[in-house]
């Protein structure tokens, strides 16, 4: 499959509203994406095919630390370091004065491997050099 620019612009521009739907719009927030050119004297924009990945790359870490995989293996690591004792669960309190929800246990959150796993895969697709079925536009 052939995708130009234009069509990158257009998952950008769809990928952006999801995440501002979701609250997550500082995760696709341009300003995240801008890079010096050796040969330009201005920083640009990344182009679209880079920054659809790299958006995916920052949800994807978005992701991982909501995942309760992630959260157990945090656990492991712990335990494994404790001399006396393991640590059987972790809480999330709000900071006092927060319009966050009231505490809960991380070990509660929902398991989103899957769902990282996935992600890994389409930027993985939309990568250059490792997608199989993309070619990159010229820039």
């Amino acid at each position: 499959m052939h995708m130009e620019d234009n069509d990158y612009s257009d998952l950008v521009a769809l990928v952006e509203e999801r995440l501002r739907e979701l609250g997550l719009g500082f995760l696709s927030d341009g300003t995240n994406y801008i890079v010096d050119d050796r040969d330009a004297d201005e920083p640009r924009l990344l182009p679209p095919q880079e920054r659809l990945i790299e958006i995916l790359a920052a949800f994807e870490r978005h992701l991982a630390s909501q995942d309760r995989s992630t959260v157990a293996l945090a656990l492991r690591s712990i335990n494994d370091a404790l001399v006396d004792g393991q640590i059987e669960d972790a809480r999330y309190s709000p900071l006092v004065g927060s319009l966050s929800i009231d505490s809960y246990s991380l070990m509660a959150v929902p398991e989103l491997r899957g769902l990282r796993e996935e992600l890994s895969a389409l930027r993985a697709a939309l990568n250059p050099d490792t997608g199989p079925d993309v070619t990159p536009s010229p820039r």
